[in-house]
Parts: structure tokens; C-alpha cells; sequence
């Protein structure tokens, strides 16, 4: 009886150590937060990569677009000087050339009423 009580101890002691070992084997195992941290930090990295060359492109595309309202800009005041400052007579001579010019769009078809100068 002694002996059967021996290797009943020593048969659970068995059981015990062997379902600890399977279970420190097969047991799912858990990353920790540093590397779930990193796998996160390094897809993140390609995006901002991603992000930093769409906005040096559109950083591109608004210089460019202020250099060309700029000079629109000159190019009007340009020609509003050249307007505004301009004699009454040459506004006549030009006005006349145009519509001699232009006569088919206007619909003009008595050009009796323009000089030519």
C-alpha cells in the first residue's frame, strides 16, 4: 500500500512537470508592447516618407503658381499704365483699328463710319 501511494505521488508529480512544459511550449506566445511599438513605428515611417513627398510636390505647385500671379500681376499693371496714362486721341486711333480688324466679329458692314488713320 505504501508503495502504491509512492507511485501515485511520483505518476502526478510526472503529469504536473509535463503539463507545465507543454504548456510553457505550446502556449500562444504574447509579443510585448515594444515590438507591437515597432511594427506600428516602422509602417508609419513609409507613410510620413509617403506624406513628405506629396507635400514637397504641392509645395512645388504653389511656388510656382505664386511666380505666375506675380507676373500676371506685372503684365497688368503694365497695361493698365499703358492704358490709363495713354493720350485720348491714340485711344480713338486704336479703337478705330480694332474695329477695322475686327469687322467680321462686329458685324459691321458700313465701314464708311471709320477713317482709316
Amino acid at each position: 500500500m505504501k508503495d502504491l501511494k509512492i507511485y501515485i505521488v511520483l505518476l502526478l508529480g510526472i503529469i504536473f512537470c509535463v503539463g507545465i512544459y507543454l504548456w510553457g511550449v505550446y502556449s500562444p506566445k504574447i509579443p510585448s508592447d515594444i515590438d507591437i511599438l515597432n511594427s506600428k513605428i516602422d509602417s508609419l515611417e513609409h507613410k510620413i516618407d509617403s506624406l513628405n513627398i506629396k507635400r514637397d510636390s504641392i509645395r512645388l505647385i504653389v511656388d510656382t503658381s505664386k511666380v505666375k500671379i506675380i507676373e500676371i500681376h506685372e503684365k497688368y499693371n503694365k497695361i493698365h499704365t499703358n492704358i490709363v496714362y495713354q493720350p485720348v486721341d491714340s485711344d480713338y486711333v486704336q479703337f478705330a483699328k480694332y474695329c477695322s480688324d475686327n469687322r467680321g466679329l462686329l458685324n459691321i458692314n458700313d465701314s464708311s463710319t471709320i477713317k482709316d488713320n
